[in-house]
């Protein structure tokens, strides 16, 4: 019995050191590296165009590298849309048209230089890595509810699906770089000043949506206006305000907002700067900025309301910037 125990025994320790110098001797994971982004797509047929493109564009080469990419892929469906809509037959017709450099910012548009699997995804603006003329990245708002929209045109249809530099969602519609009546559009916290834009009867929506000019726009939030009407005598919401101010005051109210030249937030300075509302003299009412310990803020026309602190800044449309504020800006 005792030797019989020994040769159990002998066995069993013979077994544990082939395991042990198996795994000392470092063997090969069974498993192939994860392919690149630009790999995983080329092997989906779904994305046969959106490689297409990033091959003509020269974009494949930047998903094969290093780095940390979100890509938001438009499926073959997507761009077929897009055909349509721009009347081309394939992608050969949309370059004729739009051009080459035209195409390639519109992939940008659906690339981050950092990597956003679907959990880490939220409900905010995003940085593109396409740019506008001035050079600025451009953005795109994203909305998390029971599905993933980005600037309210495209759902993303299948998450995370992962490469060695980065993950893909698929969309199922192209995007296309936003203005700033556009980006001001998609993200609720100001659907009252879109509401305001449409009955002052000014035309906000041409001038924001103008993309051969450019623009800075100051956008008070939906509690800006909610304190406004909460301020104002006989004025129960923005009905009731649009009534109260009248479309011509309104649309000055709006312009008020607005400057005519690209105002990035670290191009800011303490100063009075022109908007684009016309004052009683011919000229144009002015709004100040201040800096204090890096905050920065506006100060009106009116001694009744408070400064506007500016709490969201550098959203970039391709006519220019878009600044959240905290309250609305009177110019009397």
């Amino acid at each position: 019995m005792k030797l019989h125990f020994l040769n159990y025994l002998s066995v069993a320790v013979l077994a544990i050191f082939l395991v042990g110098c198996s795994d000392d001797e470092g063997n090969p994971p069974s498993s192939e590296p994860t392919p690149s982004l630009a790999a995983q797509l080329s092997a989906e047929s779904e994305f046969s165009i959106l490689v297409e493109a990033l091959e003509k564009t020269s974009l494949d080469a930047a998903l094969d590298a290093e780095g940390t990419f979100t890509v938001f892929a438009p499926n073959n469906a997507a761009f077929e849309a897009l055909f349509v809509d721009l009347g081309v037959s394939d992608l050969d017709g949309a370059i004729d048209l739009l051009g080459a450099a035209e195409i390639k910012t519109i992939l940008e548009y659906h690339v981050l230089d950092t990597t956003l699997n679907q959990s880490a995804l939220s409900s905010g603006y995003l940085t593109t890595t396409a740019t506008n003329s001035q050079g600025h990245n451009l953005s795109a708002y994203l909305a998390k509810g029971n599905q993933v929209k980005l600037n309210d045109i495209a759902t993303v249809i299948t998450a995370n699906i992962e490469g060695s530099n980065g993950v893909a969602h698929e969309l199922d519609a192209v995007l296309m770089p936003a203005n700033l009546y556009e980006l001001m559009l998609v993200d609720p916290m100001y659907s009252s000043l879109e509401t305001l834009a449409k009955l002052s009867g000014g035309n906000i929506d041409l001038l924001l949506g103008n993309e051969t000019e450019v623009y800075t726009l100051f956008a008070p939030s939906n509690a800006a206006f909610d304190t406004l009407i909460a301020n104002t005598p006989n004025v129960a919401n923005l009905a009731d305000l649009a009534a109260d101010l009248g479309q011509q005051q309104l649309t000055t109210l709006i312009k008020y907002h607005l400057s005519g030249s690209d105002l990035r937030a670290e191009s800011l300075s303490i100063g009075s700067y022109n908007s684009l509302a016309s004052n009683t003299s011919g000229g144009f009412y002015q709004f100040n900025v201040n800096i204090n310990n890096g905050i920065y803020s506006i100060s009106d026309l009116s001694s009744l309301s408070p400064n506007a602190k500016i709490e969201l800044t550098n959203i970039t449309a391709v006519n220019g910037t878009m600044h959240g504020i905290s309250n609305v800006l009177l110019f009397q």
